[in-house]
């Protein structure tokens, strides 16, 4: 026995659809944006998204990568932190978000992320050791009242 019924959203008037293999598509609502930045100098805060009033971000990937002046023998360790200016510490972030070492001349790909952060704040990052390239993909979604 079947049942005929929609997941529909109240606001908008858009329906989940199914997609091949019979599965629920279940997407971020909006693509992806890209915020690059450089980690050039030890212990110095960079600001990789900015903020903007009245929205969170949602962070879905990051791309993480050191070159060749990382030190051989221990990694660089990058902090991604939510922070209440672009210039705030992460001793002092709102929100550590993520600590991630990164080697010598390689990369780091997290993805699968689904983070959201809180409203109308700066995401930064700190790295213990230059270079390290810092590439953070995701949305601003825009929060009512």
């Amino acid at each position: 026995m079947s049942i005929d019924a929609r997941i529909v959203d109240s606001k908008t008037g858009k329906a989940a659809a199914i997609v091949g293999g019979n599965a629920l598509a279940v997407n971020p609502p909006h693509p992806s944006l890209s915020f690059n930045a450089t980690l050039g100098t030890d212990d110095t805060v960079v600001n990789v998204v900015p903020a903007k009033a009245d929205h969170v971000f949602c962070l879905t990937s990051l791309l993480l990568t050191g070159n060749k002046s990382i030190n051989t023998n221990v990694d660089a360790v990058v902090q991604i932190y939510v922070a209440s200016s672009e210039t705030t510490a992460a001793a002092d972030a709102d929100v550590p978000l993520i600590s991630v070492p990164v080697a010598q001349s390689s990369s780091r790909d997290i993805t699968g992320i689904l983070l959201e952060t809180t409203i109308g704040k700066w995401i930064n990052a700190v790295t213990s050791d230059d270079d390290v390239f810092v590439t953070v993909l995701g949305y601003y979604i825009k929060v009512e009242g």
